[in-house]
Formats: C-alpha cells, structure tokens, sequence
C-alpha cells in the first residue's frame, strides 16, 4: 500500500534542499547566474530554470492540465527571480500534497506531451502514447 504521508514526507525534503539551493545560488552576481558553463543547460540559471519547470510541468500534469509552455531562462535575470518563481511553485505542489489520497497516487495520468501526444503513465515515470 502506499503511503501518501511518505511521499509528503519527501517533497518537504525536496523543498527544503531547494530552499538550500536557492540560498547559496543568491549570492552570485547576475553574470555569474548566466555563466555559460558548458553543460547541458548552459549556465546554473538555465539548469535551475529547467528543475523549476520540470516540477511545475508535472504539477500541472497531476492536476489534469497540460501544459504546452517551456520556461525561458532569460525571462530570470537574477537569482532572486527565478526564486520568486519557484516558490509560487512550492505553494501550489503544498496545496496539491496536502489533498493527496492514495488512490489519486495510483490513478493513471493522462496529459498531452510538448510533442502533442497523449500520454497515460503512472508517477510519470515513462510515456504510453495512447
């Protein structure tokens, strides 16, 4: 059976360890947020953009809304902004955690992809195009 408490248990965690994310990252200047870094999402603004999006476009997906935005880095010029964003994310994964039951956790989801194909999925963990 699962436990819903667990899986509130973890995104307080996941919460509190982006809060520590988001604390060191506002020390850096502007330019150091967009350094291009010659990883996979550029600099540490497009990656922390990216996991920002990534937990809001499942959110939403949760919710039965599919979402066909992509964040765009540059629309977060300081750290500060990009952290604004994401805790308005925070607020509305609380809200949704707080009304989690078991069987919603279990209940097959089905959005529609960036691609535009309809998925049903468990967790999220792969796409099934229907």
């Amino acid at each position: 059976m699962i436990d819903v408490r667990v899986i509130q248990e973890l995104y307080r965690y996941n919460q509190w360890a982006n809060g520590q994310v988001f604390e060191a990252v506002s020390r850096l200047t502007p330019e150091e947020f967009a350094k291009d870094l010659g990883s996979s999402h550029r600099s540490v603004r497009d990656t922390l953009t990216h996991i920002v999006w990534a937990e809001w476009i499942w959110l939403q997906r949760w919710k039965g809304i599919s979402p066909q935005a992509v964040f765009q880095a540059t629309a977060f010029p300081h750290p500060d902004t990009l952290r604004a964003r994401w805790l308005e994310v925070e607020i509305e994964q609380r809200a949704f955690l707080e009304a989690l039951t078991a069987e919603r956790l279990l209940a097959v989801m089905r959005y529609v992809n960036l691609q535009g194909q309809t998925c049903s999925t468990r967790s999220g963990a792969r796409c099934i195009t229907s």
